[in-house]
């Protein structure tokens, strides 16, 4: 499949060996050498299961497999019920002969071979129960679509036995009324999943009640996910696929599998063909695009969604004509989903919330709060490197100093921090605790104006504490002392940010506009056209640290993506005040007219990306957040942040 920035896997799953214009020749050996004449000795190892329940009335029994170092190996059965039974000697694929039948025999016995090819044999005795069905076939309805279930021949695990949104067991590979709905990850069934679905590019805000049907396109600021700034981590999607009461998108009882229970299934795979001729009888339903919404590779691609996260991705099997592979996939294509009936065995591990870098001040114990998310109540724990000078509240995941750390005496700490549910499942995260140079913590003076710094407890990273311009911090939302000023995207401090500043219709030249009035452009922006109109050369500016820019030395306009790492918990304005970092409800400036509006109702921030010709915000408002590509003349809030890369690289 030809995708853009995924990162893919392969998964060897064949050896293929291919001998051509070969003749006789006395010099050549043709015969297979004998484990005497190659030392080999060792026999194959058997991994498929040696106990199975199957369903009546039907002919899938198993698969044999066994590893070894040879590139071939040859399976068989004997004794018992062997003769109940047909067997493919390469793929070890075993159907019964005819369907069992519960009421007649309810269990099947034989030994099964594997020999590799210096003749070492390894053996193993398997028994097959028949499950009873009864008369009645036992339908699965959940959302309007029937299923019934069936019974791996790999591990013995119980699936549907078609994708979701199906209307049928597949005929053929290409069979379109088996293909089912098209996915994004980790949404629910909200109509979303249809071919036929309308487009949208806003960003969802909830994921777990998106309010519409549409399918999100990943636009290129946020191509790899639906609800960035809801739910960055995946671990609040994760869970919801994980549901097993109905309430998700799979039956009461069944899940979206993890990784690793897809994997088990299909070790023996190697292409889309075999995928289809498997028990689970998988289509060729191709993908639906992130960006374009349309449906490609149908025919000739299955893709799977798991519910297993990699880090700001998630992950998926596709299988094509030539290959299986496992991927990290952007979580805004949509995919096809397979259910599996829970077990009560929990194999989702923790997901870590928590950022893992901290930057905390000097001559104090706080260092970091730990968060992992789970269905089960987690415990942490810390290890190597400088583990020994924190204790560790379990539980709870606060980590403290056991002395108060000093700047002069040691810059940065390091650790692993592991968290583990209930049912031993487990995650990592290397930790770093930075302390903070006590001149960077002291008050700060810039454009006669005193700002303190305040550290965000979900980062670590170091904010000014209000916006920019402002003469104190807000005490309430509406608080207008606390409005600041209001920044044309990339200009200086030159006036023209105050809101009572004199405007001028007038664009300018250069990006030094040359005098301090607003400009009011009926265009999208303050400068001429084929002036910087990628804002590479404003972005630059916006980026300086040396106190030469709008922020005060070391500090900075913060991008797109350190905006949402703070905000991605919040769900509207007053959560944004209510933030460590105090965001007033500041209101705009408008682009056309110069009037300053929706003071008390909306906060917006301008970041230093762009987006084509506009370049990009965070919005807040009383309902909602989200991010925006905005035309660069309009007047923003600008919260500044500290230059964290160049005072790492310091340390």
């Amino acid at each position: 499949m030809l995708k853009k920035s995924y990162i893919s896997l392969q998964i060897a799953l064949a050896v293929v060996f291919t001998i051509t214009g070969c003749k006789p020749d006395s010099n050549i050996h043709t015969q297979i050498p004998t484990s005497k004449e190659t030392g080999d000795k060792t026999p194959p190892t058997f991994v498929s299961q040696s106990t199975i329940s199957v369903k009546e009335n039907q002919t899938g029994a198993l698969t044999l497999k066994a590893i070894d170092s040879s590139p071939r190996i040859l399976y068989y059965i004997r004794s018992g019920d062997a003769s109940s039974f047909d067997v493919n000697s390469t793929s070890g694929v075993v159907t019964f002969k005819e369907m069992p039948d519960y009421e007649l025999k309810p269990s099947f016995k034989f030994t099964a071979t594997a020999t590799d090819i210096f003749n070492n044999v390894a053996t193993q005795n398997i028994t097959i129960t028949i499950l009873d069905v009864g008369g009645e076939l036992d339908y699965k309805y959940h959302k309007s679509f029937r299923y019934l279930e069936i019974v791996s021949t790999t591990t013995g695990r119980i699936w549907l036995d078609r994708n979701l949104g199906a209307s049928q067991i597949c005929t053929t590979i290409t069979d379109k009324d088996c293909y089912g709905d098209y996915y994004q990850w980790g949404r629910d069934t909200d109509g979303h999943e249809k071919f036929t679905s309308k487009m949208t590019t806003t960003q969802a805000s909830n994921v777990t009640n998106v309010g519409h049907s549409d399918f999100i396109d990943g636009i290129s600021a946020y191509e790899n996910d639906w609800a960035r700034n809801a739910d960055a981590t995946g671990g609040i999607r994760s869970i919801n696929w994980a549901k097993t009461d109905g309430s998700s998108i799979c039956p009461i009882g069944y899940r979206v599998p993890t990784l690793i229970e897809l994997k088990d299934e299909t070790t023996a795979i190697a292409n889309n063909i075999e995928a289809f001729d498997s028990f689970l009888k998988l289509p060729s339903a191709g993908f639906r695009h992130r960006h374009y919404g349309n449906l490609r590779e149908q025919t000739t691609i299955a893709s799977l969604w798991t519910n297993t996260v990699s880090n700001d991705n998630a992950t998926n099997i596709e299988f094509d004509s030539i290959s299986v592979s496992r991927e990290h996939d952007y979580r805004t294509y949509g995919y096809s989903v397979r259910c599996i009936k829970d077990n009560n065995i929990d194999t989702l591990s923790p997901i870590f919330t928590s950022s893992p870098i901290a930057v905390v001040k000097e001559n104090q114990t706080t260092a970091i709060t730990l968060v992992a998310l789970d269905n089960s109540d987690v415990t942490y724990s810390i290890s190597k490197d400088d583990s020994d000078s924190f204790n560790l509240n379990e539980n709870t995941g606060v980590v403290t100093f056991i002395t108060a750390p000093k700047f002069e005496t040691k810059q940065k700490y390091s650790f692993r921090a592991q968290a583990r549910d209930a049912s031993g499942n487990d995650a990592t995260q290397d930790v770093e605790i930075i302390i903070l140079n006590p001149a960077d913590a002291a008050t700060i003076t810039h454009n006669n104006v005193l700002y303190s710094t305040i550290i965000s407890p979900l980062t670590g990273k170091v904010w000014l504490d209000r916006n920019l311009g402002a003469s104190q911090v807000c005490a309430t939302i509406d608080d207008k002392n606390c409005y600041g000023d209001y920044y044309q995207w990339g200009r200086e401090s030159d006036g023209h940010e105050n809101s009572l500043s004199v405007t001028t219709p007038t664009q300018t030249t250069e990006i030094s506009a040359g005098h301090g009035n607003f400009i009011k452009a009926g265009d999208n922006d303050w400068l001429i056209d084929d002036v910087d109109n990628d804002g590479k050369l404003r972005t630059a500016n916006w980026k300086e640290t040396d106190g030469s820019s709008i922020c005060p030395k070391s500090y900075r306009v913060p991008t797109m993506s350190e905006l949402n790492a703070e905000t991605n918990r919040m769900n509207n304005n007053i959560d944004a005040f209510n933030s460590f970092l105090k965001l007033p409800s500041a209101g705009s400036r408008e682009r056309d007219t110069g009037l300053v509006d929706f003071q008390g109702d909306v906060a917006i921030l301008w970041s230093n990306d762009t987006y084509d010709t506009d370049s990009m915000d965070l919005n807040f408002h009383a309902n909602t957040i989200y991010s925006d590509m905005d035309y660069r003349s309009y007047g923003f809030s600008i919260r500044c942040i500290h230059d964290y890369c160049s005072f790492y690289n310091k340390i």
